[in-house]
């Protein structure tokens, strides 16, 4: 997998962090949770997890741990949970005793200076990955760190800052031997990188120059052509050779500054990005039309608009979908105009607006199913289907007992036919808002959190059936993890768990 208050794409702070599948994870396995959204990133638990479905403050809850701010997702392996925080000018990694939630050990990074995030995100976002040995820890202000299962540092790679508008996002991944980090910037030196889990040592490293910032962390897809290290990134979603990093395929029409995370079933790789709106409803019909601001604000009749011809606070809305007033959603065309003034003249000209204008339009919301098996550019014959309505900007599809289910803002869930892409329903959950978190399942049921702590839980099927929804009253973007009949859920402040019975 793993946010500004809501942002123009907000980062994907939930999206966060991939670990093993397992080749190479000694200790960690289906009864565990070693990466965000558990065993190659899917968000389903082991065939035997039995979660409570109704748990609270008071009800169910095994135990409770006071944390530091931070917003990666827990992750479990061998009785331990992994995860970051950041207070007081200070990047840790911390261990907890998944039976107690006492803390066991916290260790600062060497961090010299802190990347700038958005204001909803956190420099502690990108969630641990475990093969139940090491942990393997990623931070945007210093990159990778690895220790033992006690604390001890064992190495660390420095990774230069990658360049976004809203931090880091991804997470690590652990496949066969090494740590594998997606390293996208806007500063053009985008790259593939492995690591050896034991030494830190470069494996392997694939350039990526023409995909610019982007959050999304891989996955693992096997199938019967053998196994590919999936990547979403600019305009394009790559499948890589996970022991030597080459490019096998590629699959085009892909939007930018992707998020989540891909997932697997019914023999095909589900992806998307969402984040633009609906058909209909994107950035593009925000935009106003050339001529309308020609004629409104070019004062001194040269076709072109200047930032000083328009009014300092005029802009307007990017995203219908969010509240009024939400940080990031709000665009100044002063800003726009510096954004898309390619000869840097201090203004814009039509040519450049129509460049604007057709990148937005190449940028609407879609969730792709690709076919196993291609080489090369595959985007005309491995494309199964194109799905564009109720697509999630920063929660992960999930892929559970033969549907699909996407969860995004306003509690908005819809449930996919995965053949065809076709909806089977269209619902809304009762906790409105925000949602960040990717869903989980365990034991036939959905597990949504929203931003404002509420998590929905509701059967899985193809009738909506709502089950059950807890209030923690605390802000919630982590994506909870499930291990056995343990719920682990990450707010603003506290680290729970829930078992039935409390035990």
């Amino acid at each position: 997998m793993g946010m500004p208050r809501r942002a123009l794409v907000a980062v994907g702070l939930c999206v966060a962090s991939l670990c093993a599948s397992g080749a190479g994870a000694a200790s960690s396995g289906p009864a565990e949770w070693p990466r965000f959204r558990g065993p190659n990133g899917q968000g389903v638990a082991g065939a035997g997890a039995r979660p409570p479905v109704e748990f609270g403050l008071d009800k169910n809850l095994a135990w409770a741990a006071d944390l530091p701010p931070g917003i990666s997702s827990p992750v479990v392996a061998a009785g331990r949970i992994y995860l970051t925080a950041f207070s007081g000018n200070t990047l840790e990694t911390i261990c907890l005793d998944a039976a107690t939630g006492k803390i066991l050990w916290r260790k600062p990074a060497p961090v010299e200076k802190l990347e700038p995030v958005n204001s909803s995100s956190n420099p502690a976002a990108s969630t641990p990955a475990t093969d139940g040995e090491r942990v393997y820890v990623y931070f945007g202000s210093c990159g990778l760190l690895c220790y033992d299962r006690e604390g001890k540092q064992l190495w660390t790679v420095p990774v230069r800052t990658p360049v976004n508008m809203f931090g880091t996002g991804t997470s690590p991944v652990v496949v066969g031997n090494n740590v594998v980090l997606v390293r996208d910037s806007d500063a053009g030196d985008s790259s593939l990188i492995a690591v050896d889990c034991r030494t830190g040592k470069e494996a392997w490293k694939t350039p990526r120059a023409a995909f610019k910032g982007s959050w999304s962390t891989p996955v693992l897809w096997a199938h019967d052509g053998g196994e590919d290290l999936v990547v979403t990134g600019t305009g394009r979603v790559i499948g890589y050779d996970p022991a030597a990093g080459g490019d096998r395929w590629t699959v085009g029409g892909f939007p930018q500054m992707p998020i989540t995370t891909p997932v697997i079933g019914d023999g095909l790789l589900f992806v998307e990005k969402g984040g633009q709106g609906e058909p209909g409803q994107s950035l593009l019909n925000a935009l106003p039309k050339w001529a309308d601001l020609i004629e409104k604000y070019d004062a001194n009749h040269d076709g072109k608009i200047a930032k000083d011809e328009v009014p300092a606070d005029y802009g307007f809305e990017l995203r219908k979908d969010v509240p009024k007033g939400t940080d990031g959603n709000f665009l100044r065309m002063r800003g726009l105009i510096g954004m898309i003034d390619g000869n840097k003249d201090g203004a814009a000209s039509r040519f450049e607006w129509g460049m604007a204008s057709a990148f937005v339009n190449a940028n609407e919301d879609v969730m792709l199913a690709i076919k196993p098996g291609g080489a090369g550019d595959i985007t005309d014959t491995h494309v199964a289907w194109r799905q564009r309505r109720g697509l999630p900007e920063l929660p992960s599809p999930i892929y559970y007992d033969g549907r699909l289910y996407l969860v995004k803002n306003g509690g908005i869930v819809s449930c996919l036919d995965p053949k065809t892409g076709k909806s089977i329903y269209r619902e809304r959950l009762g906790a409105a808002g925000p949602y960040y978190a990717s869903p989980v399942a365990a034991n036939g049921n959905i597990y949504a959190a929203s931003e404002g702590g509420i998590v929905s839980v509701f059967k899985a099927g193809d009738a909506f059936t709502p089950v059950a929804e807890c209030d923690l009253k605390e802000r919630l973007t982590a994506t909870p993890a499930i291990v056995g009949n343990t719920l682990f859920v990450r707010t603003e402040k506290h680290l729970y768990a829930f078992r039935d019975g409390g035990r």
